[in-house]
């Protein structure tokens, strides 16, 4: 190869691995999920978009199972900006502690409104409670 060839190579490979990178970043281990629960990745049927997703009117759509023994259960949404293109967002799960370790398995579809300047953003990532996160399907 020639010489002025492998700085140009280094370069887009450089770049290729940031953006690789740049998709899946390390969770911030002091993001608080709350008591145990999931967030549900099959396919729902009739729904295109699969939840998770984002409507148009910037409403996150996503589907969570947890334990029914769970004692004044309720889930909320938190947000906060990465940068000017990604958004991440991710669910508190309230309840009282240590009552959801008991009883069977409780499937909820939530909405939730998201806050206006990260409903906006073009990268929208859901962190999950097992510390893998992905990238968020819009619906027009």
């Amino acid at each position: 190869m020639p010489l002025p060839a492998r700085p140009a190579l280094v370069l887009l490979l450089v770049l290729a691995g940031c953006d690789v990178i740049y998709e899946r970043p390390a969770i911030d281990f002091s993001t608080d999920f709350g008591e145990p629960y999931d967030v549900l990745l099959s396919e729902a049927p009739g729904m295109s978009p699969a939840p998770p997703f984002v409507t148009a009117d910037g409403r996150l759509v996503v589907d969570v199972t947890y334990r029914s023994g769970c004692s004044a259960s309720r889930f909320s949404v938190d947000a906060r900006r990465r940068d000017a293109r990604t958004a991440e967002v991710w669910l508190v799960h309230h309840a009282e502690a240590g009552s959801c370790e008991a009883g069977s398995p409780a499937v909820r579809r939530l909405t939730f409104a998201l806050p206006a300047d990260v409903a906006e953003t073009p990268r929208l990532v859901l962190l999950l409670p097992d510390r893998g996160s992905l990238v968020l399907a819009r619906a027009y």
